[in-house]
């Protein structure tokens, strides 16, 4: 099921404000360099296929570093 242009544009938007922070905490954990684009896209995917709420930058961060963890 394609999603709605409203699920899209959160998703674009959490993407923005959140993408430099996700790859950085790839990063750290020891990611390589050449997977983390891709490992960063794996996150917000599954982020998105959760039908996530966004509650704030804190709260929004933290999810985002646990479902990273998991995809690395």
């Amino acid at each position: 099921k394609a999603p709605s242009a409203l699920a899209a544009a959160r998703l674009e938007e959490l993407v923005h404000r959140h993408q430099r922070s996700v790859r950085g905490f790839l990063l750290f954990l020891g990611c390589s360099p050449s997977a983390v684009d891709d490992l960063a896209q794996e996150t917000f995917l599954a982020v998105f296929a959760t039908g996530f709420e966004d509650q704030g930058d804190a709260r929004a961060g933290a999810y985002l570093r646990v479902v990273a963890r998991n995809c690395s």
